[in-house]
């Protein structure tokens, strides 16, 4: 971002875009405990819980 022509800030998109939905539940074990977590994957594949773990 660029305010009168100076960098003023960054936008990290980090891993959006990558196309695999599992990246959005990679959170689950950064910010969870592991009953949150459970809850939080319930109903997911279990490859796409895997591809998140990783």
């Amino acid at each position: 971002m660029v305010k009168d022509g100076s960098l003023c800030g960054v936008i990290d998109f980090v891993i959006m875009g990558t196309g695999d939905p599992a990246c959005d539940y990679a959170m689950a074990w950064t910010f969870f405990d592991s009953q949150s977590r459970k809850r939080f994957l319930q109903g997911l594949h279990s490859d796409t819980i895997d591809r998140a773990r990783g």
